[in-house]
């Protein structure tokens, strides 16, 4: 098996910004800073793409390989975003970089990847759903090594 192919249901939530954290909730100062990406939603969406990627992986998937990424982010379009104005999701459906480390941290979580050091080459797109399709992410991983495209 050279590809695995599945779509991830629900809108895509980006990683958040560094941020350093000195202080615990209560208020008290931590003995080390803490630096913290996730933000709730993003936890979910990485959830989610773990669980829809586990469950893809067959048995011949070899996870120690080298990969092509394809992503597709898929947001259905409110009411207020004319064809016109708004072509595609702007910055309100977050950065499509951080749209991608949040997936790929849920793709290795799953074991699909061993480690995202082995994505030799990704693309990830924002689109709008066609016709009130289902807002998600198609996702296409490529065994380059048994046959990938790229190169």
């Amino acid at each position: 098996m050279n590809e695995l192919n599945f779509f991830i249901p629900g809108r895509a939530r980006p990683k958040g910004s560094p941020r350093v954290i000195t202080r615990s909730a209560s208020g008290k100062y931590l003995d080390r800073p803490k630096v913290i990406t996730d933000t709730p939603k993003s936890s979910r969406w990485q959830k989610a793409t773990m669980a829809m990627a586990h469950r893809n992986i067959s048995d011949e998937w070899n996870n120690e390989s080298y990969y092509e990424v394809v992503l597709d982010f898929r947001f259905s379009r409110p009411g207020h975003h004319g064809v016109d104005d708004h072509p595609y999701p702007g910055h309100s459906f977050g950065d499509v970089d951080k749209l991608i480390r949040s997936t790929m941290d849920g793709i290795e979580a799953s074991g699909a990847i061993s480690d995202d050091t082995r994505v030799a080459w990704v693309l990830g797109s924002k689109s709008w759903t066609e016709d009130g399709g289902n807002e998600g992410c198609s996702v296409r991983i490529t065994d380059l090594l048994t046959g990938g495209h790229f190169g």
